[in-house]
């Protein structure tokens, strides 16, 4: 990400550090330190979520490193939040609009973005298991080094989305479009025909995907 996108995330969000002296985190929501020295985090939660489910439209806010359970979320619009380092459990993002927002190093389980229109995200390092991201778009987003366990992206248009390092278990992409899509090319494997033969291994299902549009390790 360019860094006068970086400076406007920033920007956006309104980020100070924390307030607590050798913190080099950013400070949480309107307070002047992060989730981690906040001494009212359980009525800081409740704040937070409260006006999740109240407002229909969010931007510059920054919740991460918040534990946030059980929430229905459908059919918002974010822009330029973060949720980084945060712990997502059951919350529904279904046929939300996402864009630039940041769930990297964040646990996201048991989530669901279903239909979500999703570009310019960040997942990159995050755990995901038993989320549920089919029929949605999903477009130049960054699964980065990101480990994902028994979810699915069928039916969902990836285009230019990167899933580099990252770590599949009884995961599907069937029915996807994967244009510059790019995953790793692994070491035992010569190019990139061999890597999509070998995706049932590998830990994803391609089946009816365009895998041969999609990039592996720089190989097409």
């Amino acid at each position: 990400m360019g860094r006068g996108v970086c400076t406007t995330l920033a920007l956006m969000l309104r980020m100070q550090r924390c307030s607590e002296p050798g913190c080099e985190r950013h400070t949480v929501w309107d307070r002047g330190t992060c989730a981690g020295h906040e001494r009212g985090l359980e009525e800081l939660v409740r704040e937070v979520s409260a006006r999740l489910v109240a407002e229909r439209e969010l931007s510059g806010m920054s919740l991460a490193g918040l534990t946030l359970h059980g929430l229905d979320l459908r059919e918002r619009r974010f822009d330029f939040c973060s949720l980084s380092g945060s712990e997502l459990s059951f919350l529904d993002f279904s046929r939300c609009r996402l864009r630039y927002v940041y769930f990297d190093f964040a646990s996201v389980l048991h989530c669901t973005f279903r239909e979500a229109d999703i570009g310019m995200c960040v997942f990159g390092g995050a755990r995901i298991e038993d989320c549920d991201f089919s029929g949605s778009d999903i477009i130049q987003s960054n699964f980065l080094g990101a480990r994902c366990l028994r979810s699915s992206w069928s039916d969902s248009d990836l285009y230019s989305s990167r899933f580099v390092s990252a770590q599949f278990r009884d995961v599907e992409m069937r029915n996807c479009n994967l244009k510059e899509v790019h995953f790793d090319l692994p070491p035992d494997l010569s190019d990139a025909e061999a890597a999509w033969e070998a995706a049932p291994r590998l830990g994803i299902d391609l089946r009816s995907s365009n895998t041969r549009d999609a990039v592996y390790g720089g190989k097409r």
